[in-house]
């Protein structure tokens, strides 16, 4: 049997307790919160940094690999007949291999630069394309969805695929393919809000350096024709 008083202070330690635990869970969704503010003004800063597409390609893809820990980063540009995607620049976590002694030596993988990716019969990354949206595929491996491509993800390691458009001017540029090797990892709506974010200022930086490249085609042919 339990006295009344025994019973008001059983309460009155939930009470503390609820309120332990409110505090520890706002504390880690403002953390959360900062950190991915932290992601996208790094992201930026990178898109802008750079004149050069090469390079801002490079830098980006590294920054969104490591900030989003993923296995591996790729940014894919649409070819301009519109029937393929070109990869123009990827990043991979290196992998840890055991030697001799019990040390572990990292080794990048093989890049995928330049590979082409067909729209033909890639009905993900056309969804992609015509929603302007972001996809998440967990069980990458065995998901219909990514059939062409279960292979490759074995190899890789590869257990959720996002992929992420790139869009500017109501136009879709290209597309980031995401690779992540923690089965157990689910994505949030505040993480596809914050990877949208991130994709919007990288095609905006696309744009910005192809124009720029443009811009100094255009300056280095006028220069070319009056010293002939």
């Amino acid at each position: 049997t339990w006295s009344e008083d025994e019973v008001t202070l059983i309460e009155a330690v939930a009470s503390q307790v609820a309120l332990a635990l409110d505090n520890a869970r706002l504390l880690e969704e403002t953390q959360l919160r900062t950190d991915q503010l932290r992601l996208l003004q790094e992201i930026t800063a990178a898109a802008v940094s750079h004149v050069k597409l090469s390079e801002l390609l490079d830098d980006v893809s590294q920054k969104v690999q490591t900030g989003f820990d993923l296995l591996h980063c790729g940014i894919a540009l649409l070819d301009p007949d519109g029937k393929a995607l070109t990869v123009v620049t990827d990043s991979t976590a290196p992998t840890s291999d055991a030697v001799p002694g019990g040390d572990l030596a990292s080794q990048p993988k093989r890049s995928t630069i330049g590979v082409k990716i067909p729209l033909e019969g890639n009905e993900l990354t056309q969804d992609v394309i015509r929603t302007r949206r972001a996809r998440v595929v967990y069980d990458a491996q065995h998901a219909p969805i990514t059939a062409p491509t279960h292979a490759l993800h074995k190899k890789r390691g590869t257990n959720t695929l996002v992929v992420v458009p790139l869009v500017t001017r109501d136009q879709v540029i290209g597309t980031i393919g995401m690779d992540v090797a923690d089965p157990q990892r689910r994505f949030s709506n505040d993480d596809l809000r914050l990877i949208d974010q991130v994709s919007l200022q990288i095609a905006t930086a696309i744009e910005v350096a192809r124009n720029f490249e443009l811009a100094e085609g255009r300056a280095r042919q006028e220069r070319m024709v009056g010293e002939m």
